[in-house]
């Protein structure tokens, strides 16, 4: 007898759907539970099965060598319909089974006994199964294991179904931040070119590089699937590109860094010192007009600290006139406390200004 569909069948298959379990390999956290439901039932064939519209589909089977069996024949397609859990003792003598191919003829099976796959929204997607040759019943606590099975089954599922729908979101969420940072970005720069004023274009310019900072640090984890995990030196030299584009054609920006992995809160740190840095040197060491050089270097050393040395060869600090620090460096200090980085105090001579900045770079967890 063919099990009619379920009541809700449409419902029941976009639920089924939503889970992309259909038509996937075979994978071990599968395969060891339909072994351990043989295992616990003594059974020769145990399944871990999917009703589809015209087939059942196996994500996991002992004892079969199949990946999927019509839908007419499905013994799975009687269990849906009704309790979590059923046994039919002896399959010729039950009404949903006596006349099936199955039952009748090879491969014999006369025993079934079911714990149902129930999907987030309650209604039920497939079986857990097992299937003998001879008519029996099964025990108390085998019933009992192979509902918990079952409930393992679906909660793996479930966990697989929740990380699609977060990545699905923050891929949104990383869409329209992109835009959103795109539009501020033009339109300061707009308002930049249209401004008569020297001194607002410059403000307008340190801004714009520094939305364009949170922009690449947002592209880096946007394009990585590793996390929170930032490649430094990837990151750093997307910044010193942005940074060189924006100085001003006497000022020639050298910048190599060894690679190394941080979280994003670091790689900011970082690249709001390179921006500063760079942005204070241009505005006071080469104030005058004069030819210069900035030289960023990042180097990783064989004890595991990193060593960022930043270099400007314009005029040194104490000829710069600055009473009290600037903006820019008050943000260089924050950035080297919230990365709990060390201060290598120079010693050498010569003009210019030179920042030494050591830290141990700390690979935040996956996820």
């Amino acid at each position: 007898m063919r099990a009619d569909n379920h009541p809700r069948h449409a419902d029941r298959m976009q639920t089924l759907h939503s889970y992309n379990v259909l038509d996937t390999p075979h994978e071990a956290e599968f395969d060891d539970i339909v072994q351990l439901a043989s295992s616990i039932c003594d059974t020769p064939i145990s399944l871990i099965s999917f009703l589809d519209t015209d087939r059942n589909w196996f994500k996991a089977e002992v004892g079969t060598g199949l990946q999927e069996a019509p839908r007419d024949t499905a013994f799975c397609a009687h269990a849906l319909l009704e309790t979590e859990f059923v046994e039919i003792n002896d399959t010729l003598n039950d009404p949903r089974t006596r006349n099936n191919p199955l039952a009748l003829g090879d491969p014999h099976l006369r025993f079934y006994a079911g714990a149902q796959l129930v999907g987030h929204d309650g209604l039920p997607l497939g079986m857990l199964c097992v299937f003998d040759k001879k008519p029996r019943h099964l025990t108390v606590q085998q019933r009992n294991a192979m509902q918990v099975l079952a409930r393992l089954v679906m909660k793996q599922l479930d966990l697989r179904r929740a990380l699609r729908i977060q990545d699905t979101l923050r891929r949104e969420i990383d869409h329209r931040v992109k835009n959103s940072l795109q539009s501020v970005s033009s339109l300061i720069r707009l308002q930049a070119h249209a401004s008569g004023s020297d001194e607002v274009r410059a403000a307008l310019d340190t801004v714009h590089r520094r939305i364009e900072t949170v922009a690449a640090l947002h592209h880096a984890l946007y394009r990585t699937d590793t996390g929170n995990r930032i490649p430094l030196n990837l990151y750093l030299n997307r910044i010193a590109q942005l940074i060189g584009d924006g100085l001003p054609d006497s000022i020639r920006l050298d910048a190599r860094f060894d690679p190394v992995e941080v979280d994003s809160s670091a790689a900011a740190a970082m690249a709001s010192i390179l921006n500063e840095f760079a942005a204070n040197s241009a505005k006071h060491a080469f104030g005058d007009g004069r030819n210069g050089q900035l030289v960023f270097r990042g180097t990783l050393a064989g004890d595991g600290i990193y060593h960022m040395i930043l270099t400007d060869d314009g005029i040194g600090l104490s000829d710069r006139g600055q009473a009290n620090p600037g903006l820019g460096l008050l943000i260089i200090e924050a950035a080297i406390q919230q990365i709990e980085a060390q201060i290598i105090p120079y010693t050498g001579e010569g003009p210019g200004h030179r920042l030494h900045i050591t830290f141990t770079p700390t690979v935040p967890a996956d996820g």
